[in-house]
């Protein structure tokens, strides 16, 4: 069966200028775009293989939040609505486009529970080379956010100075640091694909007779969630890697598809690297157990871990919460306030003098929630 991307290539888009490639290039993106749902594949992936690891209440309560994002995952798409060329010129023997593109924002408005939307622009440019008889995109540019495309730096509105001293974001150079005074930056296409490859022989311990072996087991299935995801996005990158074939120069596409390869290599030796442990366990009572586990490296971060709350049910012991590490301290549990405060006299007005973090109780991990 065809994808999607490989039936948009046999349509043989119509690339014989500049403003028709664009054209061509901008829809099929769009449908690319509406067709992708990396958080309905990640989440269906993670329930898969946390299944039997997991007791029926978490189950539950992921169902529903896996419900809820994939919701407004598909409400919150951007459709792209049109686009127009506000200029054209020739550099070089190569064609710079100037475009507005036009698209739609959805928001989520929490107060009213309803959705919300608005219609809003951005600029691009994209640089056309002539490749046989075709016009493919040799670089994209996107309007500079920080100055508005200005090249002026925000801070001093290009003054070089604030309060008669030397502006202390652009040096007194008087332009924008984010794009250097250029009013746009390049995309790179590399830099967003990244991935992680099957790792062979890798088999998830599944002893599940005790609160330690439980862990070591769910320790496991972290890793296994890893691969499986990296497969799906592994397969979300074929496709761009086709998109680019077909409207991207020769070298854009090869520079697209070696950073692809790289950033696979490094993802197995990463994952090489990576021991599945149980790194603390707390036996609280005799259903009930604790346990802190590494987490793998992902295509969304770095290596971490992450904190288990076990049951046991009958014979076997599951998994009935699955704990982040909680990014206000860090998994400390200590309050910033306090950390910040060097006058320990002052009471801290984030944890009213009990020094645990606001936000995760002095845990240091956060629970999912019930």
């Amino acid at each position: 069966m065809l994808t999607l991307l490989a039936a948009l290539a046999l349509q043989d888009p119509d690339l014989s200028t500049p403003e028709r490639a664009l054209d061509a290039y901008l829809k099929a993106r769009d449908k690319f775009s509406a067709s992708t749902s990396i958080v309905a594949d990640t989440e269906r992936v993670v329930a898969e293989v946390e299944g039997p690891a997991v007791s029926d209440d978490l189950k539950t309560r992921r169902e529903k939040r896996r419900n809820e994002r994939v919701a407004l995952e598909h409400l919150q798409r951007q459709p792209y609505v049109a686009h127009l060329v506000e200029e054209a010129r020739e550099e070089g023997g190569r064609i710079v486009l100037t475009a507005r593109e036009f698209f739609v924002v959805r928001y989520l408005n929490r107060a009213t529970g309803r959705m919300g939307e608005e219609q809003k622009e951005r600029w691009r440019q994209f640089v056309f080379e002539k490749v046989g008889t075709r016009w493919l995109i040799q670089k994209e540019f996107d309007r500079c956010g920080p100055c508005g495309g200005k090249g002026r730096c925000p801070w001093c509105e290009g003054e070089g100075t604030v309060a008669d001293k030397p502006c202390p974001r652009c040096k007194s150079t008087k332009k924008c640091d984010t794009c250097v005074g250029a009013r746009w930056k390049e995309r790179s296409f590399e830099r967003g694909l990244t991935a992680l490859p099957s790792l062979e022989g890798f088999k998830a311990r599944a002893d599940r007779s005790g609160p330690r072996a439980a862990a070591e087991a769910f320790a496991d299935v972290l890793v296994e969630e890893q691969l499986r995801i990296a497969a799906v996005m592994g397969r979300m990158f074929d496709d761009v890697i086709r998109l680019m074939r077909t409207y991207f120069t020769p070298d854009v596409s090869r520079a697209a598809e070696l950073a692809l390869k790289k950033s696979a290599e490094e993802g197995a030796a990463s994952l090489k690297e990576h021991k599945p442990e149980v790194l603390e366990l707390k036996e609280e009572e005799e259903t009930r157990a604790s346990a802190v586990v590494s987490m793998p490296p992902s295509p969304f971060g770095p290596a971490s871990r992450c904190r288990l709350v076990l049951l046991r049910f009958g014979s076997s012991w599951l998994v009935d919460d699955v704990q982040p590490p909680c990014a206000s301290c860090g998994a400390k549990g200590a309050c910033a306030g306090c950390v910040a405060t060097k006058d320990q006299s002052i009471r801290c007005i984030r944890c009213g003098g009990s020094k645990k973090c606001r936000d995760c109780s002095g845990v240091g991990y956060r629970s999912e929630g019930k």
